[in-house]
């Protein structure tokens, strides 16, 4: 049964073969400076901590409130201000 299964996520594999699951932790750069992906990419600041996807980096609805319904994955609050961003991860198919 576990064959029937993506690695990845434990979701059921696809029925039709030539799908790729991508869900996974990607590598995140922010970026709150409206910076070109050009510009980005020219000067690299990973974060150490990835981002699931699929998923949303922003989470905070209220940001002085105790709760907030969309912090599912504990990721940082400075994420928050980032309107754009790069994901990166590696396949092979």
């Amino acid at each position: 049964m576990t064959d029937l299964l993506c690695p990845e996520c434990s979701r059921p594999r696809c029925v039709r073969p030539d799908r790729l699951c991508l869900n996974a932790e990607w590598a995140f750069m922010p970026d709150s400076e409206g910076r070109s992906p050009a510009e980005l990419l020219a000067r690299p600041h990973w974060e150490a901590q990835p981002v699931r996807v699929p998923s949303s980096w922003r989470w905070m609805i209220k940001p002085h409130e105790p709760f907030q319904p969309y912090d599912l994955f504990g990721y940082p609050a400075a994420w928050n201000d980032a309107q754009a961003g790069q994901l990166f991860d590696s396949h092979s198919l």
